[in-house]
């Protein structure tokens, strides 16, 4: 069916965008997202870890095995390397404050990988006990077959559309009406360009900017966001709105599947 996704994203990109430094801060105090340490780090970092690791052994390239827990923290990745016997099984090591960085360290101070091994993935975030709450799944009771990654998106000056199939075969409507707007691809090339340029309903005279359509939340646009890969139940308005009450400026929220 294709991978969902969340944006977050700030209403008018005209308006100066948030410090990141300062709503990963927030978004850490409040607890919606975790540190990036132990078992915090998300499972995207991890499969480019071990993809890495495994580049530098001898036997070549392999999948993990499926019964190791990869996807589990870095002791999860300790353990994986056991099961493959890169680590010997009396190799110890508490991973439950170490960074990725810290990870590596230590496999270079156990000569697993030389000095110059390196990996830097890009940064991501497991959810906290606040995206739960926000999902209505404060206890987390649900099963979640691939956890959530949150991750900050800046384009710098230029204005990005992220949209999923539902944008394409369901054009906006006109707000209050069942009316579509035919010619909303070349509207919106407009309007990436220009934030101000609107759209006029020729059978009333209306103007609306492009976020005054009504795309039912299968839009992002701007220049920053908040992305939100796989958000399973997650509450895109209270969520948009926790973000909003953080940065000082409003957010709005898109979901659609790719």
């Amino acid at each position: 069916m294709g991978e969902s996704y969340m944006y977050i994203f700030p209403e008018d990109p005209r308006v100066p965008k948030p410090s990141w430094t300062h709503l990963r801060s927030a978004l850490f105090a409040c607890g919606f997202i975790v540190e990036l340490k132990g078992d915090g780090v998300p499972g995207s970092a991890l499969s480019l870890l071990w993809k890495r690791l495994i580049e530098t052994r001898p036997e070549g390239k392999r999948r993990y095995p499926y019964s190791a827990r990869i996807r589990a923290g870095l002791n999860g990745l300790l353990d994986t390397l056991k099961v493959v016997k890169i680590l010997p099984l009396d190799f110890n090591l508490r991973c439950d404050d170490l960074s990725t960085a810290d990870f590596i360290t230590a496999m270079k101070q156990a000569k697993i990988v030389s000095a110059e091994f390196n990996c830097d993935p890009e940064e991501s975030y497991l959810p906290g006990p606040r995206y739960f709450e926000l999902s209505g799944d404060p206890d987390r009771r649900r099963r979640y077959p691939v956890l959530p990654e949150i991750s900050f998106i800046d384009h710098g000056d230029r204005i990005y559309a992220h949209f999923g199939r539902e944008s394409i075969s369901a054009p906006p409507l006109i707000p209050g009406t069942d009316r579509v707007v035919g010619d909303w691809q070349k509207f919106l090339e407009r309007w990436v360009g220009n934030p101000n340029e609107v759209w006029v309903d020729a059978a009333t005279g209306a103007r609306y900017g492009l976020l005054d359509l009504d795309w039912d939340h299968t839009l992002a646009v701007g220049n920053c966001m908040l992305e939100i890969t796989s958000p399973q139940y997650l509450d895109g308005a209270c969520t948009a709105a926790l973000v909003s009450e953080i940065a000082g400026q409003q957010f709005t929220y898109s979901h659609s599947w790719i």
